[in-house]
C-alpha cells in the first residue's frame, strides 16, 4: 500500500503516475483513508472500503489534518485521472468527496498546503534512501520501481522527464 508523493501539489501527482498505479491506487488510497479514519477511533462506515491492517506504516504516518486533506485532494484527482485515461468513471468515483465530508476537511483549497506538515511515510519496500526532500525521495523510489515493473506505460500522458535515468545527478545518494 502506498501514496506516491511525486509532487507537493496533489493535483499533479496522478498525472505523473504510470497506468498500473493510477488503477491500483484508486483502491489503495480508499483503504488508506479508511485506515486513518479507524485510527482516529471511528467506526468504519458502510460505504468505506475495507482494510485489513489499519496500522500499516503508510496509514500510521498520516496523523494531521494537512496530510489528510492532501491525501483526499490527491484521491479526487487520481479518480479524475483514471477517468481521463480509461474513458469512464472508476467504481469509487464519488468516494473522495465522501471522505472529505467525514473527515470535515475543506478540499476546495487545493493549492494551499504547509509542506512542513506533509511528512508521510519515508520507508520504502526494498529501497533505502538518504534523500531529505520528500518529493525527490519519492521520485527516486518511483524511478527504482520503473526498473522492476515490466508493463510501464502511460495512456494520454507522457512519461515525466525526471524518470529518465540519465537525468539523475551522478552524486545523488540512494
Amino acid at each position: 500500500m502506498q501514496i506516491f508523493i511525486l509532487d507537493y501539489d496533489p493535483k499533479a501527482v496522478p498525472k505523473l503516475m504510470v497506468n498500473c498505479h493510477v488503477v491500483k491506487l484508486c483502491l489503495e488510497t480508499a483503504q488508506i483513508l479508511t485506515g486513518v479514519w479507524k485510527n482516529q477511533g471511528n467506526l468504519k462506515q458502510d460505504w468505506m472500503i475495507g482494510i485489513d491492517n489499519p496500522k500499516h506504516p503508510v496509514i500510521a504516518t498520516i496523523t494531521n489534518e494537512e496530510q489528510i486533506r492532501w491525501a483526499i485532494v490527491y484521491y479526487k484527482y487520481l479518480l479524475l485521472e483514471f477517468e481521463l485515461r480509461y474513458g469512464h468513471k472508476h467504481t469509487y468515483w464519488q468516494l473522495a468527496e465522501r471522505y472529505a465530508e467525514v473527515f470535515k476537511v475543506d478540499i476546495s483549497k487545493e493549492d494551499e498546503f504547509d509542506k512542513e506538515k506533509l511528512t508521510f511515510a519515508r520507508g520504502f519496500k526494498d529501497f533505502n534512501t538518504k534523500i531529505e526532500d520528500l518529493v525527490l525521495a519519492y521520485r527516486r523510489y518511483y524511478w527504482h520501481k520503473k526498473v522492476i515493473i515490466k508493463n510501464w506505460k502511460y495512456y494520454v500522458r507522457e512519461e515525466p522527464k525526471w524518470l529518465n535515468r540519465n537525468r539523475w545527478p551522478k552524486n545523488l545518494d540512494v
